[in-house]
């Protein structure tokens, strides 16, 4: 037997491919080839159809061999153009660390892109100290030809640059793609959450499902904050941001952290669609006080199917990361009736970006601030409230003050405090006559 290569491996960085003329380094499934019709410099760039249409059911690759040892985080960047049948036809960048024996897909493009060069960038970090294979692969069905898929301008570099601390990207105009390495399906848009006249990020696929077959059987497309952030003087770090989801079925929007520069990830908050439904516009919180003290700390949004279907729309906006206010300690006791009220008291908050008291109940333990809002007080002085609407006898009630700043982030609140209604006074004389004129003590 036989086995062709991949190409001459890639072990030199920072890699710099503007196609012309050569294609040494490349691994090229037949009919994939170098094309000088519609290059983005030079005269040459790469292509799944030189001279002409892609064919019907073609599965097809070019393939880089790319050994990423002496690079800390390194980034693929390239330039496409692509004219594809819209969620038939589909262009995957897939990734390989045992020679091709399986892959994982980390972008992909179907239907039309546009006359203009797109600038593309991926996150290699994971795969950071090993052998990669990297691949352009062309998938299509059994009808409809369209133009295809040009690759241009292929670059690795090292991304070395770490972010300060506290991060915000309020996404309102374009620049907020200096913030972010995104693949294909996340574009920024203008519109955010909380005004049209923002901007905020958008992953789309498609207008209805599609499931191309083959391996992998599923996609993803990933949104990576640009520099990891330096946690070293983090105290209480909180992520906050902004989500939204169109109805869908069987997709995933998951943030991810990494306390390595991007190596290795963990998922920190998530959310599913598995009936088709849609979430509006909310905000969100996420602890990472698992993150105190990391100086490389990565950050990411991952959107996600699990091949039943390759349509996707997810948006993002105002992602901050930043300091929550301290905690505060707070007690519960009876208030001036012991059977129908509860008096709850607090330590000062010393946030210096104080903005408001909020105090919550609920008949069960375990306190969010989806529970019963009772009232938010908006001076920092006052640190009790009289909760006057207990209606139930013998009940035990839970309850949690939180301390909210000016830009959105709040504590969780250590624990709950617990306080039970009384009976009554107890009756210790007899005989015992209540004729009930005018006390129920």
């Amino acid at each position: 037997p036989y086995r062709t290569a991949w190409g001459q491996t890639v072990t030199s960085f920072p890699f710099t491919d503007g196609l012309e003329g050569s294609d040494a380094s490349w691994a090229l499934d037949r009919p994939w080839a170098l094309a000088t019709d519609r290059a983005r410099t030079g005269t040459h760039c790469l292509t799944d159809s030189p001279g002409g249409q892609y064919t019907n059911s073609t599965d097809a690759s070019a393939t880089l061999r790319v050994l990423l040892n002496g690079i800390n985080r390194p980034l693929l960047t390239y330039w496409q153009l692509y004219s594809l049948e819209l969620n038939r036809d589909f262009g995957f960048v897939e990734v390989s660390t045992d020679d091709g024996s399986s892959w994982t897909r980390v972008a992909g493009v179907t239907g039309y892109g546009g006359t203009n060069w797109q600038s593309q960038q991926i996150d290699l970090t994971p795969y950071a100290g090993g052998t990669a294979l990297i691949r352009f692969r062309l998938k299509s069905n059994g009808s409809v030809q369209d133009d295809g898929w040009y690759i241009d301008d292929v670059s690795i570099t090292d991304n070395s640059q770490v972010a300060g601390y506290p991060f915000y990207d309020s996404m309102d105009n374009p620049s907020s793609a200096t913030n972010w390495l995104s693949s294909a399906a996340w574009q920024w848009v203008g519109g955010g959450a909380q005004t049209n006249a923002g901007g905020s990020w958008q992953c789309r696929v498609g207008d209805n499902g599609y499931n191309p077959g083959g391996t992998p059987n599923y996609y993803q497309s990933i949104l990576t904050l640009a520099e990891p952030l330096n946690l070293r003087s983090a105290v209480n770090p909180r992520l906050s941001f902004w989500w939204r989801a169109s109805a869908m079925y069987a997709n995933t929007l998951n943030v991810q952290m990494s306390k390595d520069g991007g190596k290795n990830w963990a998922t920190v908050w998530s959310w599913g669609s598995h009936y088709g439904n849609s979430a509006a516009w909310n905000r969100v919180q996420v602890d990472l006080s698992g993150y105190l003290g990391y100086t490389n700390a990565a950050l990411r949004f991952i959107a996600y199917n699990d091949a039943n279907n390759f349509n996707l729309d997810f948006q993002v906006d105002q992602v901050l990361v930043d300091e929550a206010p301290a905690d505060v300690t707070y007690t519960a006791g009876p208030g001036p009736d012991p059977r129908h009220s509860a008096q709850i008291t607090w330590s000062a908050s010393t946030a210096p970006d104080f903005a408001y008291y909020a105090v919550y109940r609920s008949t069960s333990a375990g306190v969010t601030p989806s529970s019963t809002l009772l009232t938010n007080i908006t001076s920092q002085s006052i640190t009790n409230f009289t909760d006057l609407g207990l209606d139930v006898c013998g009940e035990t009630y839970y309850y949690r003050v939180m301390v909210w700043d000016t830009s959105g982030l709040h504590t969780w609140g250590a624990s709950d405090a617990a306080y039970r209604t009384t009976w009554g006074q107890a009756v210790t004389s007899f005989p015992f006559t209540d004729g009930l004129e005018g006390s129920n003590t």
